[in-house]
């Protein structure tokens, strides 16, 4: 037996292999596929991947790319809002996009890259999360924690692509990268209302997803 690191259910996991040939756990609770402790990377390691990342604020694509998650959210946006980019990288290229189209408060957040004081500014109207949720070792914990900056009624908009089954994980490109090790299905973001609070109120069945917290 085993504890899922996002449910918490005490589960005998099924095993399933990704295209990176690692076999991950598979909650039959919530949904979510995710390596063993044995196969998480180390702190130095990820920093390594992530500062190959070139996303730049000059990108077209890159921006084109964020603002699938920005339009998403565009309706709940104004001037007096205040903003979190949670896990923004090397470069804070959401925050710029969104305070120059909206002309509101951003704050840009990242513990390898801008590691700042994120509870000084909180509760905050919305969080973005893009590309981040599949990365979290702990991600029950790290959610929580993210869900918590939140005001009641705030939003929360994550990207992360979900897999459609498990026989399509087995060769999703998604698992190359080592520094991927929590995979979610459409199922699980369902679930997130119960262990969350949060009520998802749209996606595009893929990639893009917003929640709100409900009240606490």
């Amino acid at each position: 037996m085993k504890t899922c690191r996002l449910c918490q259910q005490n589960i005998r996991p099924k095993k399933v292999t990704g295209d990176d040939g690692i076999a991950y756990d598979y909650c039959p609770h919530c949904h979510v596929v995710i390596a063993p402790i044995h196969e998480l990377p180390d702190a130095t390691y990820e920093k390594s991947r992530y500062d190959l990342h070139d996303n730049r604020p000059d990108d077209a694509g890159y921006i084109a790319f964020l603002s699938r998650a920005i339009n998403m959210a565009s309706p709940y946006i104004h001037a007096e809002s205040n903003i979190l980019d949670f896990g923004c990288g090397p470069s804070p290229v959401l925050c710029m996009e969104v305070e120059k189209r909206f002309n509101c408060s951003c704050l840009a957040y990242d513990p390898f890259y801008q590691n700042v004081d994120i509870e000084g500014k909180a509760p905050y109207d919305l969080i973005f999360s893009t590309e981040v949720f599949e990365h979290f070792h702990n991600p029950g914990e790290s959610i929580e924690q993210v869900v918590a900056l939140l005001k009641d009624q705030g939003l929360l908009c994550i990207m992360t692509e979900l897999y459609n089954s498990l026989e399509q994980f087995q060769t999703w490109y998604y698992t190359r990268d080592e520094t991927h090790v929590t995979f979610y299905h459409k199922s699980t973001l369902g679930i997130f209302e119960h262990l969350f609070g949060m009520k998802l109120l749209e996606t595009d069945g893929k990639r893009v997803h917003l929640f709100k917290k409900q009240k606490t």
